[in-house]
């Protein structure tokens, strides 16, 4: 077992662990926007702030052992160069635009005594959220295919170009599409208001 072998696998193991804090993102901001009291939004808001604490710690190890291969055996292949510029787009995402988002978030809902059905959607500004999850998902499966493929500099360029598309896609879609039913009922108002005290 050399140090190239343990450098690989603290790389897969970060990976995996990042894939693991992005699937507990999507259930807890899906879980988020269907909320109908307070205090299940303050519970799946804390998730989301978990994960958001989470993901630099398995972040940061994937880079540096990434980082480390490339000097000890790859040098800058093109495959290398762009699944670290997409982990690096992932962290800026997380940084820039989910947290963001979420301390807004938390600003509104720290004002509110009761909350309307769909409130929570409308409060947890899904256009944002979605789109930087779901661009992050995307890169996050597009770097996997460079550690797979190991293309070329076109084939590196066109399938970081191809997941930010699709990524983007997907969360315009999901912008779209997240208006609950529950949120329809209340504009035509047929449902009750649900309080932060008041059972579902």
């Amino acid at each position: 077992m050399d140090l190239y072998s343990v450098l690989l696998f603290v790389h897969v193991l970060s990976a995996m662990a990042l894939f693991g804090v992005l699937a507990v993102e999507t259930v807890a901001l899906a879980s988020l926007r269907r909320a109908a009291t307070l205090d299940e939004g303050r519970m799946w808001m804390g998730l989301m702030r978990r994960t958001g604490r989470l993901g630099p710690i398995a972040m940061v190890p994937l880079l540096a052992a990434g980082i480390w291969m490339m000097a000890l055996r790859w040098d800058a292949a093109p495959w290398i160069v762009a699944a670290l510029a997409g982990v690096v787009a992932m962290a800026v995402l997380a940084g820039a635009v989910t947290r963001r988002a979420m301390r807004r978030f938390a600003q509104s809902l720290g004002a509110r005594a009761e909350l309307s059905p769909g409130g929570i959607a409308a409060l947890a500004d899904p256009g944002p959220l979605a789109l930087s999850l779901w661009l992050r998902v995307a890169l996050a499966i597009g770097i996997l295919a460079l550690m797979t493929m190991k293309p070329g500099v076109l084939g590196s360029v066109a399938i970081l170009a191809l997941a930010l598309a699709l990524g983007a896609a997907a969360g315009l879609y999901s912008k779209r599409s997240s208006e609950p039913a529950r949120t329809r009922r209340a504009i035509s108002g047929t449902a009750p208001v649900y309080r932060a005290d008041a059972g579902s």
